[in-house]
């Protein structure tokens, strides 16, 4: 397996819908992407404000200019640069306008416009992946990969109401399904 960042999925023909005025299309296409640009916004540590219309900007950056997108496969990364500079410009104006240097309001960890694309672009997918699987699995790929505070399998169990010896085979059930979804989404290539 190998991991395939040009994604096979119907982004292409979802942004040419909502592009042509489809408003379900870009409701759609608004849903999908959103959980991405907050996450961007997040890691900044925007105020509240400023990240309401950074999200703005970036949708409305996607319905102005998404027509110039050359390869439309590549939404995700665009959505990502974007959100991220315009996060960064948030920043340098807040310094301007207080007459601070541009990089003493930037998060000491915060990310440059280009880092971490691929990463951001793989936990959108996983988390896509994981709104498509079912509610047991759902549950439990949570408890044990996205929390803080790893739980063993004795609390896992009790957790999902499920014996504690059937913990390994369920995960073993829902990480090969949420695999095929990947493999299915052109995230994943299997190798032959």
């Amino acid at each position: 397996m190998r991991y395939n960042s040009v994604m096979k999925h119907d982004a292409p023909d979802l942004l040419k819908q909502a592009l042509s005025g489809d408003e379900a299309a870009w409701t759609d296409l608004v849903a999908r992407y959103q959980r991405l640009v907050y996450s961007v916004i997040s890691d900044f540590r925007l105020p509240v404000e400023d990240g309401e219309d950074v999200f703005q900007e970036v949708f409305l950056r996607v319905h102005r200019y998404g027509h110039r997108i050359e390869d439309s496969s590549r939404l995700i990364q665009w959505i990502l640069v974007t959100t991220r500079r315009l996060c960064i410009d948030r920043y340098q104006r807040g310094a301007r306008e207080k007459n601070l240097p541009s990089d003493v309001l930037l998060p000491s960890n915060a990310p440059s416009p280009s880092q971490g694309v691929e990463s951001q672009e793989r936990a959108y997918w996983v988390h896509a992946t994981l709104e498509q699987l079912n509610e047991r699995c759902r549950s439990l790929l949570t408890l044990l990969f996205l929390t803080e505070n790893v739980p063993e399998y004795r609390e896992v169990a009790e957790e999902l109401g499920v014996a504690e010896g059937s913990v390994g085979p369920m995960r073993s059930r829902c990480m090969e399904a949420m695999f095929q979804i990947l493999v299915r989404e052109g995230f994943w290539e299997k190798e032959n």
